[in-house]
């Protein structure tokens, strides 16, 4: 699953790590309010671009820091969880899998194998994506379950 397209893909991993990271944070940030304002696609979208730059980034720098290994983890558990409260169950388990897949290629990297494999597990477990959310990002993580928009709900 692709979020950004492959033109911005290419441009963007040219630009200096810092800005990315910066980028990242907006991107994130983004993702939160949209979330905040019930745009819960947008939110998905913004998160899911975060991923994906993340991903990029660790494709041309190697996994030698830490922070790009903790926001792709990051990016991965906000898409996630977003797209499981709207339905998409399978499209939040491949975003989780892609996360998974990129950091499963630093294991080699002694450096940051025991840290890659923290986050691994992360994802892995849902019970702990919370808690690292908390930890690393202060934004509010969507609930599991959206609640139902008053103009939706059944009057009785």
């Amino acid at each position: 699953m692709l979020f950004l397209c492959p033109r911005h893909r290419e441009q963007l991993v040219c630009r200096p790590r810092t800005e990315l990271l910066d980028l990242w944070l907006r991107w994130m940030n983004e993702a939160a309010l949209c979330s905040a304002m019930d745009e819960h696609a947008r939110a998905v979208s913004y998160s899911g671009c975060g991923l994906d730059l993340m991903c990029s980034l660790a494709a041309r720098q190697g996994f030698h820091a830490r922070p790009v290994a903790t926001k792709l983890c990051l990016s991965a558990i906000y898409a996630a969880r977003l797209l499981t409260a709207m339905g998409e169950s399978d499209k939040a388990a491949t975003v989780l899998a892609t996360a998974f897949r990129h950091l499963g290629l630093t294991l080699g990297d002694r450096r940051v194998a025991g840290w890659s494999r923290e986050c691994m597990a992360v994802l892995l477990d849902d019970g702990r994506h919370d808690a690292f959310f908390g930890r690393y990002l202060n934004l509010p993580l969507v609930p599991a379950t959206l609640p139902v928009p008053v103009a939706h709900q059944r009057r009785h």
